[in-house]
């Protein structure tokens, strides 16, 4: 009975495999013809990635947005950074944070943690994204500081009907490293003001 199951399994991943084998010339906000209704996958193509699944033009938009984001601030762009993601976020987005106990919430707030962020992380490379219907996950990995520990860590991202983020939850491991990155962060939104000392 387990061969069975297995046998099942390797033929639905080698059938995955030929959808995602043929479509990968697909721009930003293509679709495949196939009908989803019918068990096969939508297979979109956003930022050089496939998307398997049937996603919305908004939720495409947003992950678009997001990557766009987070390269103004590698980048050093900060007002760029700022105006993308002024317009991805929701008024009250809610930042479930790492180094926090608490929950953190606003624009300006989270913006601000993002472009701390992008200035101490080095060699950010996600390795593997998870895009359904008005959500993201996003696991990534990179260096603190140009000498410091590595750290690896998954984004969770929600987003609402109009595609704004509403939620976004980091979580991040070793703890030795992530302690390195609340010492960054408290340093950096304290020179910001947007928090006290």
């Amino acid at each position: 009975l387990l061969s069975i199951f297995k046998l099942a399994k390797m033929n639905r991943l080698e059938n995955l495999k030929r959808h995602l084998s043929g479509n990968a010339s697909k721009s930003v906000c293509q679709v495949e013809t196939s009908d989803c209704s019918q068990g096969t996958p939508a297979i979109r193509t956003a930022n050089s990635k496939q998307i398997v699944g049937n996603v919305s033009e908004s939720t495409l938009a947003a992950y678009k947005k997001w990557h766009e984001g987070l390269e103004a601030g590698f980048s050093g762009k900060t007002d760029q950074l700022l105006s993308i993601f002024d317009e991805l976020f929701s008024d009250d987005v809610v930042f479930r944070a790492p180094t926090y106990w608490s929950d953190k919430a606003g624009k300006e707030y989270v913006s601000f943690a993002l472009m701390g962020v992008a200035q101490v992380f080095k060699d950010f490379e996600y390795t593997r994204e998870i895009v359904s219907e008005n959500t993201m996950t996003l696991e990534f990995k990179c260096r603190i500081g140009d000498e410091g520990p590595y750290i690896r860590g998954i984004d969770l991202i929600t987003l609402n009907d109009e595609g704004k983020i509403v939620l976004l939850e980091v979580m991040t491991r070793p703890p030795k490293a992530t302690l390195l990155l609340l010492e960054y962060q408290k340093k950096f939104m304290t020179e910001m003001g947007i928090i006290k000392n």
